[in-house]
């Protein structure tokens, strides 16, 4: 069965897209088929795997739009591992989508018949609770909440598994959140991590891993290669490998 995981968060800045660039990475090495799938009009996933933005291809946004196949926009950039990428307009796309009666729906038309192809497909899904993240959180089956150390993003964490169980549950109630990965952490500052902890089992937030914090991840994005590429046997490649393990163990049995 294929499973389905939206990284999801109110809060940019946490971790979202490096986070399912890497797990998905990780999940390739391992020997899974993934689909990353692009769902934020920056379009960094697709820059983090060097996903040239040719005019002539198709992407994400012809796709919504209907005027290209999936197969057609789908890059494949490692054995293993391919990504659905978009680009800025994937933002003007919403209206035409949003005009549909059945538009939200949409994401999970195209991915229907790709699922035969795939062990993984994994969504990056913009910050906010907005059009393209709503659809991805409609979408997914299993949803991961990246999130720093610190009381804002903290807040944004508990926004969105607030937002999951109260709101989406309803047009999409096999969605299950699998819990928080927090980045950027920093082993020095233990009682904040201490603290962090505390706060998520208090918000009955279950953690699947911690992603230290290293000054060299930011080369990734500009040299357009995850971290798990770049040092494959630095800390960070190995954290991200820990938290892939997690999901697997925690996406075995499938939502009810």
């Amino acid at each position: 069965m294929t499973k389905t995981i939206v990284w999801a968060n109110h809060k940019g800045g946490v971790g979202k897209t490096t986070g399912a660039a890497n797990t998905s990475a990780a999940h390739a090495e391992a020997g899974a088929r993934v689909l990353a799938v692009d769902l934020d009009p920056q379009g960094h996933l697709g820059e983090l795997f060097a996903v040239d933005q040719h005019p002539e291809r198709p992407r994400l946004e012809h796709v919504m739009r209907r005027q290209a196949a999936a197969r057609d926009a789908i890059v494949a950039v490692s054995d293993h591992l391919d990504v659905l990428p978009c680009s800025e307009e994937l933002a003007e796309a919403q209206f035409d989508v949003a005009a549909d009666q059945d538009g939200h729906r949409r994401l999970h038309e195209i991915l229907a018949p790709l699922q035969s192809a795939y062990d993984y497909i994994v969504l990056d899904s913009p910050p906010g609770i907005g059009f393209w993240s709503g659809m991805a959180l409609v979408t997914a089956q299993w949803a991961v909440v990246p999130t720093l150390a610190e009381d804002l993003a903290m807040l944004s964490s508990g926004k969105i598994a607030d937002f999951i169980e109260r709101v989406v549950a309803d047009a999409n109630p096999q969605l299950r959140l699998l819990g928080v990965v927090l980045t950027q952490a920093k082993p020095t500052r233990w009682r904040l991590m201490q603290d962090t902890t505390a706060q998520f089992k208090a918000d009955g937030l279950h953690e699947l891993g911690r992603i230290p914090k290293q000054e060299r991840v930011a080369r990734a994005l500009r040299l357009g290669r995850p971290t798990l590429w770049l040092e494959p046997d630095g800390t960070v490649a190995q954290a991200y490998r820990d938290v892939a393990r997690a999901i697997e163990r925690a996406t075995a049995t499938p939502p009810a």
